[in-house]
């Protein structure tokens, strides 16, 4: 009888712990689920702003005509030095002048 008794308060309590445990992960998920969710919503109010604020700054830059030439050229060097294409210099030997040619 004794036996019987203590077996039903160990499964009990196993439950109850089990039950506890499950709880902790569930409040655990809610939590990161939230923080998740607000995350991705800050992240979205970024991402709307972000083309009027660069659109802001081109405006800006713009004003200064040298200021807006050698920014706008030095994106098309970084593009260029980005892209998979060859650049060839020519060093202006007798044939012609000096250039370059690009090769994509």
């Amino acid at each position: 009888m004794i036996k019987e008794i203590e077996r039903k308060v160990v499964n009990r309590l196993r439950q109850v712990t089990a039950s506890m445990r499950q709880d902790g992960e569930n409040r655990v998920a809610i939590i990161s689920s939230n923080a998740e969710k607000e995350a991705s919503r800050r992240l979205g109010q970024a991402e709307a702003v972000r083309p009027k604020i660069v659109g802001e700054a081109l405006s800006e830059i713009r004003e200064n005509e040298d200021v807006a030439a050698v920014l706008f050229d030095l994106l098309d060097l970084q593009a260029t030095l980005k892209s998979d294409g060859k650049i060839i210099l020519n060093t202006g030997d007798s044939q012609g002048g000096a250039g370059i040619l690009l090769n994509s």
